[in-house]
């Protein structure tokens, strides 16, 4: 089986379980399941380091969700469906993914693949502004506010400069937004 079809057949797991963790409504167990069984899979190839990295502000995104909500199912789907998009990620190169999403428009596959690959990228960010912040004197304690509003704010500000670079990048390409 060739790159293609597998990362096809990745794309297609991803959408169908993330199609079953948001709207079956008895899903509790299953988001338990899932999340276990993608820790597991990402301690043994010696990314978890990396994986918790990136799960920690998710982690705390899904405590406040839990604290104004009251419901577990609205947490653990969080973190289920944010670890299912870590591990695509994480196996899949982003050139695989294209080439499984080109039976789509060329607009859409390529939104698409620039939402996937933009990920990395802003977590390699964070990782620098962090270090920023710290020669800085900051700290990072469990205050949301605190801790990390000047690691959001630069990250916004970047975020916000890339994407009017990327924009400009694709009008210059022919991806034009308005209707012909």
């Amino acid at each position: 089986m060739n790159e293609v079809n597998l990362t096809r057949i990745k794309l297609l797991s991803v959408f169908l379980l993330s199609n079953i963790l948001l709207f079956y409504k008895g899903a509790l167990y299953l988001n338990i399941v899932l999340f276990s069984i993608i820790l597991f899979y990402i301690s043994l190839n010696k990314k978890f380091l990396a994986f918790i990295s990136w799960l920690k502000p998710l982690f705390i995104i899904s405590i406040i969700i839990f604290i104004i909500q009251r419901e577990p199912l609205s947490s653990l789907r969080i973190l289920s469906l944010s670890s299912l998009v870590f591990l695509l990620i994480n196996t899949t190169e982003l050139s695989h993914i294209m080439k499984a999403l080109s039976f789509l428009p060329k607009q859409i596959s390529y939104i698409l693949s620039l939402s996937l690959g933009m990920i990395p990228q802003l977590s390699k960010e964070v990782k620098q502004i962090t270090i920023a912040q710290q020669a800085r004197g900051h700290k990072i304690n469990w205050n949301i506010f605190k801790s990390y509003l000047p690691l959001l704010l630069p990250l916004f500000t970047k975020s916000f400069i890339r994407a009017e670079q990327i924009s400009i990048s694709m009008q210059a390409r022919g991806f034009d937004y308005s209707e012909k």
